[in-house]
């Protein structure tokens, strides 16, 4: 049963998955930092090459006459309890279920020496002063070089933690691209050592608005409904840089207040100016669905944003009248309540649905923010030629391109946010069809 505390999803990680039919956008043009000198073969052959996709099994290729065996040691921290649970349980899922097919294989190959993985696992319970005493925990007395998680709570304070103990540190943590990962000069002065492995919104949201100026040229207006706090502020002017730039008309904007669960009055206000497209922000998930079904029943413009559920629950949540609107429900990467590729239909039903005990938790897809990743940090450190340099080898992951379950090549940018396609579902008379963004050339 979903629940209201399970669909209660972090505020940015709702709106990466409820903008628009979203494309990502490969605007890596830099090339990064050089790979160590002295980098060891990745598999045995020479140094991986900038842009080359590598593969699940060639990573965990090893020469059969390599004998010596160590271990690495990474810490896990993620909302395994609490308002977050359905978030953090799968983020970490995933990255337990890589850890536990590379030790099943045998482990993974650097330099003259094969290596397990050993995670230090911590429940922040969803709480900041938790998130904040384990990291301090897991870098101090655990001494670990890589931190996983948390999926979003706590992420700056745990940053600050990570960065002056140069330890690297990855994890979905949507609002990275607000503040630590800003911009690229930011990450390197602050946070040297930080990954975002959600894509990023700023970065999908423009080719998203293009393709809806392709997919529907009967509207060429817009509305933005947002929530009157820092988060909700900064998406509105994602929303207008994208829309605008894409040829819409912004009409109307208003912001409404974080703990809003009547938003009539605002609409109201928002349907003077007769918009065709409505754009909206909430801080808390469960609201949004109260915000979709007092537009429809106030007939406030035709072309909606929601968040990408199976579709007999999107309708219970916001009600049968909604058959009479557009919805462009973008998802996170390959999401999992519509399969748009065999890649993800393959992870989510054959190998993370059993993992995760045969149900897939709300936020499934947060599996693959940290599978996919966990395999390339072990690229990284084949072609660094270490486990324990961590500048060597997030000078590496710079570079590394793979090929996974998320997507056929996933790399990291110039400001550490992962670069991925996006799948977009458009909901149109009780009809939900998706479609598979690559990122673009």
């Amino acid at each position: 049963m979903i629940t209201r505390r399970s669909l209660l999803l972090p505020a940015l990680l709702l709106a990466a998955l409820a903008l628009s039919t979203a494309a990502c956008q490969d605007d890596n043009d830099s090339t990064g930092p050089a790979p160590a000198a002295g980098a060891s073969p990745t598999v045995g052959g020479p140094p991986q090459t900038p842009g080359e996709a590598l593969t699940i099994e060639e990573i965990l290729q090893k020469d059969p006459g390599v004998t010596k065996r160590g271990e690495v040691v990474w810490g896990y921290l993620f909302e395994e309890s609490g308002v977050l649970a359905g978030f953090g349980q799968p983020a970490g899922d995933g990255l337990e279920l890589a850890v536990e097919e590379i030790n099943a294989a045998g482990g993974f190959q650097v330099g003259d020496t094969v290596y397990t993985i050993r995670l230090v696992q911590r429940d922040s319970r969803s709480e900041i002063a938790n998130t904040i005493s384990l990291a301090t925990e897991l870098v101090q007395d655990e001494g670990i070089k890589v931190l996983w998680g948390p999926a979003a709570m706590g992420d700056q304070e745990s940053t600050a933690i990570t960065q002056q103990a140069g330890v690297l540190h990855l994890c979905p943590c949507p609002q990275r691209e607000l503040t630590s990962l800003e911009t690229a000069d930011g990450m390197r002065d602050n946070a040297p050592y930080a990954f975002q492995t959600l894509s990023a919104p700023s970065k999908f949201l423009p080719p998203g608005a293009l393709n809806t100026k392709r997919d529907y040229p009967q509207f060429d207006s817009f509305a933005t409904i947002c929530a009157n706090s820092v988060p909700g502020h900064t998406f509105c002017e994602f929303f207008k840089g994208a829309y605008e730039g894409a040829g819409f008309e912004h009409v109307a904007e208003v912001f409404f207040p974080s703990e809003t669960t009547d938003f009539s009055p605002f609409l109201t206000t928002l349907k003077q100016d007769d918009p065709d497209i409505i754009l909206n922000f909430v801080d808390a998930g469960p609201e949004q669905f109260q915000l979709l079904r007092q537009s429809w029943e106030l007939d406030v413009g035709e072309l909606y944003t929601g968040v990408e559920l199976p579709y007999e629950l999107f309708e219970s949540l916001v009600g049968e009248g909604i058959r009479q609107k557009y919805v462009s429900a973008g998802a996170a990467p390959r999401g999992h309540a519509q399969y748009t590729s065999e890649q993800a239909r393959a992870f989510f039903e054959e190998t993370y649905k059993p993992f995760a005990g045969g149900a897939l938790p709300p936020a499934a897809f947060a599996a693959l923010l940290t599978y996919d990743p966990a395999y390339m940090v072990i690229a990284a450190m084949q072609r660094a030629g270490s486990v324990d340099n961590i500048d060597a080898i997030t000078a590496a992951l710079e570079e590394v391109h793979f090929s996974g379950a998320g997507e056929d090549d996933m790399y990291f940018d110039e400001r550490h946010v992962i670069v991925t396609g996006n799948d977009a579902c458009q909901i149109y008379q009780g009809q939900m069809t998706c479609q598979h963004y690559p990122p673009a050339e």
